[in-house]
């Protein structure tokens, strides 16, 4: 069955699908992208030392960007300096060193753009063991750590006022994302491995209302990329890390409601008026939704991907006439005072007027909405 290295890939995609999910969810919760560019920038460096030394590439590079990770740890605690720019010391330092170390390295022939980009022919059925216990080690020591890390992501202080030991499971992920960066080198690269990391999850992120979803949802997410990359790898003939990332960039992309989403969006179709907060809160209350936070959350990013508009001045909201919203014009309301009727119009003559000043004072818009008041036809004949 393994004799084929296309089901090689596929069953090394899968376990690497199986352990970025969860591990990105709390990449993406804890802000730690670049963190995960620094590891894999890191891993170079390991590479070279496994070449030098004829040592196995994995143990090389988890020991390498365990060492890193835990010298950036303890930078942040010894220096003043922000984590931003010790990530991008540590980063760059390593690549360097790494590159520096590959030009002495003439004596050794090696695929360095297999090693960036991945390389479906190089994962071996040796790989495929590493891969499976390795990952399964990784979920293992995450679910020991799941309380500690997941409640010092949402409050430290509460972390460590209860006991949980926050710094110490800081720690102890930092060295799980070295392993799977470790694993994981041979299916995506070093440099795209961060993407199978963050991409799935911002994916899930986006169709998810708790915690225990967005896991879910980011396995799927990584599982589908897997397929569809390498599938797509195999019939153009492109790079499999590249053609992973970019089935997940394109899922990514495409907008998947919610539950709650869906609920309010259908609630604000309906009406023909705007419907404030409150009333969206009321009527949702009846479909035996009662968290308002979430409702909240809806209205925001239904706002931002341009399915309803926010009408300030009210706190109420309109769905948009379009198929989505054209904020690349400016958007005009006209508000009735007395029975509250709002008219949309893009005037495109004003539109023009505020790109002439954007292009000659520099000032960048993403969107305007201005707000007429007075009397409709209807209540002045009134």
């Amino acid at each position: 069955m393994f004799d084929d290295f296309f089901i090689r890939a596929l069953v090394a995609g899968i376990g690497i699908a199986l352990v970025t999910g969860p591990l990105g969810c709390f990449v993406v919760w804890r802000r730690l992208s670049y963190f995960g560019d620094t590891l894999a920038h890191s891993a170079l460096l390991g590479v070279t030392i496994a070449y030098t030394l004829d040592f196995n590439i994995a143990i090389a590079i988890f020991i390498t960007s365990s060492i890193i990770a835990l010298i950036l740890v303890k930078l942040e605690r010894k220096t003043n300096l922000p984590g931003d720019a010790l990530l991008g010391l540590l980063a760059h330092s390593s690549l360097a060193v790494g590159l520096v170390v590959i030009g002495f390295l003439t004596f050794i022939r090696f695929d360095i753009m297999g090693l960036l980009f991945g390389d479906i022919l190089a994962v071996t059925t040796d790989d495929l063991l590493i891969i499976w216990i390795g990952g399964a080690i990784i979920l293992l020591v995450l679910k020991l750590i799941w309380k500690p890390l997941f409640a010092s992501t949402v409050n430290y202080e509460l972390a460590e006022a209860e006991g949980l030991k926050p710094d110490r499971a800081k720690a102890i992920f930092t060295i799980l994302i070295a392993a799977i960066i470790a694993i994981s080198i041979k299916m995506v690269g070093l440099l795209l491995i961060t993407g199978l990391l963050i991409i799935p999850t911002a994916m899930a992120r986006n169709i998810s209302d708790n915690p225990q979803k967005m896991v879910i949802f980011s396995i799927i997410g990584g599982l589908l990329s897997v397929f569809l990359g390498l599938f797509s790898s195999l019939e153009f003939n492109t790079p499999s890390g590249p053609s992973i990332v970019a089935a997940a960039l394109k899922m990514q992309n495409q907008q998947v409601l919610t539950k709650n989403q869906k609920i309010v969006l259908d609630i604000i179709e309906k009406s023909s008026q705007p419907l404030k907060a409150y009333s969206i809160l009321f009527d949702v209350k009846k479909k035996g939704i009662n968290a308002p936070l979430q409702v909240y959350r809806a209205l925001d990013k239904l706002v931002e991907i341009g399915k309803i508009h926010k009408i300030e001045s009210r706190n109420a909201f309109i769905a948009c006439k379009n198929s989505k919203c054209q904020i690349t014009k400016a958007t005009v309301f006209s508000i009735c005072e007395n029975c509250e009727d709002v008219k949309e119009i893009h005037d495109h003559k004003l539109s023009e007027h505020l790109k002439h000043y954007k292009d000659n004072k520099g000032m960048k818009y993403s969107k305007y909405n201005l707000e007429f008041f007075g009397l409709c036809k209807k209540c002045i004949k009134n």
